[in-house]
């Protein structure tokens, strides 16, 4: 995907890290952007940063963590005739610790985050990828997913869930135009 001009590309955890750098290859390769994350300003300044490469920014500061925020996201993405040709599910966060030490409120945060949020994006944005009979899903794990990891056991449970969908969806969806990677 050298040439990206005219499509549209949606980053979550568009605030930091690995969202960041994201953003700015696809910008780079001529893609429209909808940046999502919890905080607007760091959304804000990337922005000013990537239409300089003649691609349109949108900042949607949200919470992803939010039960059926995916569905809410997607209307105000529809209203604004923004169509997603690229997904990137990049949000999320893990923290080390005893399981029985974490508040439970933090568990099932990181639960929704990591897993509902993402299964909750890609099922109301692949939709209209099938049948424009194109698109791309990234979902972003972790190596943590491979393995059962002691102090990150909620945490690596979720991306082995992020690993496992990812390549059913690979096989699922590939027939109808989506390409679909899990890494």
């Amino acid at each position: 995907m050298k040439n990206l001009r005219d499509k549209w590309a949606l980053v979550t955890g568009a605030s930091s890290g690995f969202g960041i750098e994201f953003a700015r290859l696809l910008a780079e390769r001529g893609s429209n952007l909808v940046l999502v994350a919890r905080r607007a300003e760091p959304m804000e300044k990337l922005a000013e940063e990537l239409r300089t490469h003649s691609v349109q920014v949108v900042v949607v500061a949200m919470d992803l963590c939010r039960i059926g925020i995916g569905t809410t996201l997607k209307s105000d993405l529809d209203s604004r005739g923004i169509a997603i040709d690229i997904l990137v599910n990049n949000a999320g966060f893990g923290l080390y610790g005893n399981f029985l030490d974490m508040p439970l409120k933090t568990i099932t945060d990181m639960m929704q985050l990591n897993m509902l949020t993402v299964t909750e994006l890609t099922h109301v944005f692949a939709h209209d990828m099938i049948d424009r009979k194109g698109g791309h899903i990234l979902l972003l794990a972790s190596l943590l997913g491979y393995q059962a990891v002691p102090g990150y056991a909620v945490y690596a449970a979720t991306k082995a869930y992020v690993l496992q969908f990812g390549e059913a969806l690979h096989q699922e969806l590939q027939s109808q135009g989506v390409a679909v990677t899990a890494l």
